[in-house]
């Protein structure tokens, strides 16, 4: 119990300090972007890049490498933060078709032969070849890169009615799974399959537990995923505790001293508490046979979870708590 509580202080507390500071570092840089090409990111994407970038940073990478005794540097901050705007503005430029699919494969394929003038693919362009310099992987930054456009060129079967559920978990493994394994090639933490399957992990059950929490929007965006199509609870609850046993013995497979991966399994412990909110809440609408109607026939404020709630940051923290102990 003092441990966990130790931990989870500690980690609040940096978190409080650190957030407002990495996603003020996260807009300048950004406005920085827009000066040089100009041209201006979505208000939309600022905030989205700026929000999750820091949450993202502080919470896992900055646990990674504590491992190694560290914090994260800040050449390590800055090519997250640039791995995040890349992201998120490949999504936009997807979403908005300001760009086809085929284009953006030749873009990342062979930037510099970029016959674009616009500002997105000038940004796009100039990011990903930071990138690519900045990690000391770049075979694997490019494998990864291509597994992500391919996982994000698939994820269009998600506005079909007709896709499977088995369709649809495989595009929230490799879309969270890719997308998590990248940020990863950005921190100088010792490579092996152990630390890489960690994090690809990690991403596919952030990505499982997103699909929970906005099933609601995802429906109003006509988007199907494995969580607003799923037609009982059990299949949904079985499915997320598979991804929380991978992920704990993914934990422990790490070449670190046991003391060491307890402190992250308390610190990542969060993650699959954020799941067990979401299937407590979806568990309230289940029939008597453990069945779900169909998502679009309940109320919206059924299907929303405020974890703003001071009732929701209790129970999350007691979740953690329970779960990391459960990891040791």
């Amino acid at each position: 119990m003092f441990k966990f509580i130790y931990n989870i202080l500690t980690t609040t507390i940096y978190a409080l300090f650190n957030f407002k500071k990495t996603t003020r570092h996260t807009i300048q840089m950004m406005n920085e972007i827009e000066q040089k090409y100009n041209g201006k990111f979505s208000k939309s994407l600022i905030e989205k890049t700026s929000r999750y970038e820091g949450i993202q940073q502080i919470v896992i990478n900055d646990a990674f490498t504590k491992l190694i005794g560290r914090q994260t540097t800040d050449y390590e901050r800055a090519s997250n933060k640039l791995f995040f705007i890349i992201t998120f503005l490949y999504d936009d430029i997807m979403d908005e078709k300001i760009l086809t699919e085929d284009d953006l494969y030749k873009l990342l394929e062979n930037p510099h032969e970029n016959p674009h003038d616009i500002f997105e693919a000038k940004v796009l362009v100039d990011i990903h070849l930071q990138l690519l310099q900045r990690t000391k992987q770049p075979e694997k930054y490019t494998t990864t890169l291509l597994a992500i456009h391919k996982a994000q060129k698939d994820s269009l079967i998600q506005f079909n009615s007709q896709v499977s559920q088995n369709e649809l978990l495989d595009i929230v493994m490799r879309k969270g799974g890719y997308s998590f394994l990248m940020c990863s090639l950005y921190i100088d933490l010792p490579i092996s399959k152990e630390m890489e399957n960690c994090w690809y992990h990690i991403g596919s059950m952030l990505q499982f537990i997103d699909d929970m929490y906005d099933i609601y929007s995802d429906l109003q965006e006509g988007i199907y995923t494995f969580a607003n199509t799923t037609t009982k609870y059990s299949t949904l609850e079985d499915t997320f505790n598979e991804l929380v046993k991978q992920l704990k013995a993914n934990i422990k497979g790490l070449p670190f001293k046991d003391t060491l991966k307890e402190r992250l399994s308390i610190q990542l412990s969060f993650i699959p508490a954020f799941g067990v909110l979401a299937l407590d809440s979806l568990k309230k609408l289940m029939d008597q046979d453990g069945n779900f109607k169909n998502f679009k026939d309940y109320p919206r404020k059924s299907l929303i979870i405020d974890m703003e709630k001071l009732s929701n940051i209790s129970r999350l923290i007691t979740k953690s708590y329970k779960i990391g102990k459960a990891w040791k």
